[in-house]
């Protein structure tokens, strides 16, 4: 009897398998024929979730300032006793080089974080920002971000040293609720090298934070690289890390190599879940 019920649960784990390939099949073709569209409709209503699509591969943060962009970075202060420090967070160009955007942790306050200006080609002395009440707000190198709020969207006019307006562009703050963050320095402080050939490997460091700020992880990275066929040719992309030495992230189990997946090809989110489960129940381990 204990068989038949493991087999139904199986049979019922696969079918749920194949549904979710066939919708994941399904979205990415109807992502790819109308990226364009909700990408002006977004920028239209102030709705800025799927812009992010097309910049997903530049999601590695870092914990010192990088970048060279108007708008360089934020610093978000955690909240460690036992290891204070400041994480930096880039400027994320988006599609046309018109978007940016900064992706905060769980832990971030926007009172206590603050905005940098980049080593830009034009040297930025202000920036006015227009949210879509029509509030302004005079942003100077070093100001608060304190009148920002999670999904907020803003309008940038940025002005030299001579007081010309030499760029606009579109702002979006977005902050995560309630997860762990996961913090990546390459030895070169960018992901181009690595980018630039799935073999490339980078040495590093990386920091784990809980959602309160509280360090769960810092260590050395032997190497962090491309990972993945298909998907390494897709706009988001996987990763492999491998740190110096095994670890227990996230209560995952104690290991040395990680993969940082994309799920670019599973709409679901749940295909990787169901195949280990599988396996579990199968006796896989």
């Amino acid at each position: 009897m204990k068989n038949k019920k493991d087999l139904r649960i199986v049979l019922a784990v696969i079918l749920l398998l194949i549904i979710s390939i066939v919708y994941s099949l399904v979205s990415v073709m109807k992502n790819s024929d109308s990226s364009s569209d909700t990408e002006k409709k977004a920028a239209a209503d102030g709705s800025s979730d799927d812009l992010y699509w097309d910049i997903s591969s530049d999601l590695i943060a870092t914990r010192t300032p990088s970048g060279n962009t108007p708008m360089s970075s934020i610093y978000c202060l955690v909240n460690d006793a036992a290891n204070p420090e400041k994480i930096y967070i880039s400027a994320i160009q988006g599609s046309e080089n018109i978007y940016y955007y900064f992706f905060l942790p769980a832990f971030g306050d926007f009172s206590e974080t603050k905005i940098y200006f980049g080593n830009y080609e034009t040297p930025v002395s202000r920036i006015m920002l227009t949210d879509l009440n029509g509030d302004i707000f005079e942003i100077k190198n070093g100001d608060s971000a304190s009148f920002a709020s999670d999904a907020a969207m803003y309008t940038a006019d940025f002005y030299d040293k001579n007081n010309n307006l030499f760029f606009s562009g579109l702002l979006f703050f977005k902050k995560a609720n309630g997860n762990a963050s996961v913090f990546i320095d390459t030895a070169s402080g960018s992901m181009s090298e690595v980018h630039s050939d799935k073999s490339v490997k980078e040495s590093g460091k990386i920091g784990v934070f809980d959602e309160s700020g509280h360090a769960l992880l810092n260590a050395k990275l032997d190497y962090i690289k491309g990972h993945g066929n298909s998907t390494w040719k897709r706009w988001k992309k996987p990763y492999q890390i491998k740190l110096d030495k095994a670890a227990d992230i996230l209560g995952m189990g104690s290991a040395e190599k990680w993969i940082l997946q994309s799920n670019v090809y599973d709409a679901s989110g749940i295909r990787n879940s169901l195949v280990y489960s599988m396996a579990e129940k199968a006796g896989l381990n």
